[in-house]
């Protein structure tokens, strides 16, 4: 199930609408221990509310160390 990550609840659910099932979180520090509690996560979709700078630098971190995890901007 794809993890959202978004502190906007009201874009939070219009993307959970758009990727069905879905864990929300609000936060990229977060998103990195959920991920390491579920190693099957295979898609994470940042919303538009968290900083570009570190959604990018989560992306490329994480392109390489998980490569089948796909990260939606």
């Amino acid at each position: 199930m794809p993890t959202i990550v978004e502190t906007d609840p009201t874009t939070a659910e219009t993307l959970a609408g758009a990727a069905g099932a879905s864990t929300r979180i609000d936060a990229i520090d977060t998103l990195k221990a959920h991920l390491e509690s579920h190693p099957d996560e295979f898609a994470v979709i940042l919303g538009p509310s968290m900083n570009l700078s570190a959604a990018v630098a989560f992306a490329d971190t994480y392109r390489v160390m998980r490569p089948a995890l796909s990260v939606i901007l």
